[in-house]
């Protein structure tokens, strides 16, 4: 009998909880997985639900998972004690670190890349990259006690293996699964519309779109630049953009099927779901030109230096500029959401998990 338990804590709303909805779906279609519990974030902060099954449980630890006294004590201490209150006999930890038990097999799931990115981290005040830096020796302890360690893309592979000096043996790649629904026969899409979804953390440099935009504008009048945003944020009143705020799945679908570019500037992500989301549904991807765009993208996407507005600027010029040249790309984009479909997704992570 295998009872797994997956630590979700801190997964509320993004990327981080379409992470944790599809793993915790892919261990529910796993017949070897007969009791499944799942640690998680209060049901008032998250913006997402459980799936329905009788074999899930789901644990609302009562700790704190905010501020680094929270993120510290539950992977290092709360954790394995949860766990083995539980009953558990594999702990699957999918918020960077976590700790089980002795004798309890543990998988680590690596999903933040800043620390790994001084490039990225200095764009953080100095009590933040403190904070992340910390958070990041809880990650190392974890990865070096963990059986296991998963990782999305074979950047944060290697910078997994280089940081923490483990074997590549002991560090896996498994990619997520960008789900099978595909636009089959895209068309073109008229107009000027720039789609950006992410946070506005300093790291995702959303300025540089910016920045971009007030280029643009002056030669095209008709551009429309839509974001992830609320409307009283200060990015969205500096340069007029279009708040989109919150979206659902169904929201967030209409808006890359209206978009005629997604632009990507971040100088880091684990893996960027919005550029898998978008090139899914036939949407053109201009993503900034570092590792991690070029695992997810391949030649699918435009890239620029996400340092230099006019260089996005004229990057943008070109989606609509050569037609033939992107409808070229987004079909490349297609075939790739395809083949890493046919990878099996997340499934890989759960057998890695619960493996003898």
């Amino acid at each position: 009998m295998i009872h797994l338990a997956i630590d979700t804590v801190g997964a509320k709303f993004g990327g981080a909880a379409t992470v944790a909805s599809d793993v915790v779906r892919s261990a529910l279609a796993q017949d070897r997985v007969t009791r499944l519990t799942v640690f998680g974030s209060r049901a008032g902060s998250r913006r997402f639900q459980w799936p329905s099954d009788p074999r899930l449980r789901v644990v609302e630890p009562g700790y704190p998972d905010e501020g680094l006294l929270g993120r510290t004590f539950w992977p290092l201490y709360g954790l394995s004690r949860a766990a083995k209150r539980a009953g558990a006999t594999h702990l699957l930890c999918l918020s960077n670190a976590g700790i089980g038990a002795s004798g309890l097999p543990t998988t680590v799931f690596i999903q933040q890349p800043l620390p790994f990115s001084w490039e990225a981290l200095s764009r953080f005040r100095t009590h933040e990259q403190v904070y992340v830096q910390a958070a990041q020796q809880v990650t190392h302890l974890s990865a070096l006690r963990a059986r296991a360690v998963a990782v999305q893309t074979p950047t944060m592979q290697r910078w997994v293996m280089r940081d923490f000096a483990l074997p590549e043996r002991r560090v896996v790649v498994v990619p997520p699964d960008p789900g099978a629904a595909l636009a089959l026969s895209p068309k073109p899409r008229a107009g000027r519309r720039i789609l950006y979804v992410g946070s506005t953390s300093a790291h995702k440099n959303v300025d540089c779109l910016g920045q971009a935009k007030r280029i643009l504008e002056q030669r095209y009048p008709d551009l429309q630049v839509a974001v992830s945003l609320p409307k009283e944020h200060a990015l969205v009143q500096r340069y007029a953009f279009e708040p989109l705020g919150y979206m659902s799945q169904e929201q967030l679908s209409l808006e890359y099927e209206r978009a005629t570019v997604l632009v990507l500037p971040a100088f880091v992500e684990t893996v960027g779901l919005p550029l898998l989301e978008a090139m899914r549904h036939g949407c053109p991807v201009v993503v900034a030109d570092r590792p991690y765009a070029f695992d997810v993208c391949g030649d699918a996407a435009l890239r620029f230096d996400p340092n230099v507005p006019v260089n996005l600027a004229r990057t943008l010029e070109q989606i609509w500029q050569e037609p033939a040249a992107t409808a070229e790309r987004v079909q490349m984009g297609l075939q790739r959401i395809r083949a890493q479909h046919a990878r099996g997704g997340y499934a890989q992570l759960i057998e890695l998990a619960i493996r003898a």
